[in-house]
């Protein structure tokens, strides 16, 4: 019986995990080496960050599954 595959949700919650991922460490990136970079730069990644956990948020609310059960859910249905 083949198993059922995920939607595009969860893909696009996948997405949204990994967006938000990236953009917080680009922050602590840009907040390290704060001598280099302005405080907008700072602010923008900061606020690219929030609205993707956001999203991810809503979408995982949207699918009535956590966050992470829905990342989990795509990441194993790749290795099936």
């Amino acid at each position: 019986m083949p198993s059922p595959s995920p939607s595009p949700f969860l893909w696009l919650l996948l997405v949204l995990l990994v967006a938000a991922g990236v953009m917080a460490l680009w922050t602590f990136y840009v907040w390290w080496k704060r001598d280099r970079y302005t405080r907008e730069r700072f602010a923008f990644f900061s606020f690219s960050a929030l609205s993707a956990l956001g999203a991810s948020f809503l979408t995982s609310l949207s699918l009535d599954t956590s966050p992470l059960g829905g990342l989990l859910f795509v990441l194993l249905d790749l290795w099936d």
